[in-house]
Parts: structure tokens; C-alpha cells; sequence
């Protein structure tokens, strides 16, 4: 638990390095799907 509590406040605070304004958030998209990619979870984007 430890470390997957670790690995949540690094990306929360890479994303707040970089804000991004609106409702296109492209590089806080990447940033969110590459922290998730390989959990047993069904992701869906929709726009």
C-alpha cells in the first residue's frame, strides 16, 4: 500500500507542475493513462 500511495502523490504533484487550462487536457490525459496502464481496470475516453 505504501507505495502505490507513493506513486499517487508523485503524479499528483508532476500534474499540478504542470496545470493545463480548459477542458482539453491532453498532457494530464497521458500522464493519468500511463499512471493506470497495467491495473486490471476498463478504461473509456470519451470527447
Amino acid at each position: 500500500m505504501h507505495d502505490l500511495q507513493h506513486r499517487g502523490v508523485r503524479l499528483r504533484r508532476d500534474l499540478h507542475a504542470e496545470p493545463e487550462i480548459g477542458l482539453r487536457l491532453p498532457r494530464t490525459q497521458q500522464k493519468v493513462l500511463a499512471a493506470l496502464d497495467g491495473l486490471p481496470l476498463e478504461i473509456s475516453l470519451r470527447w
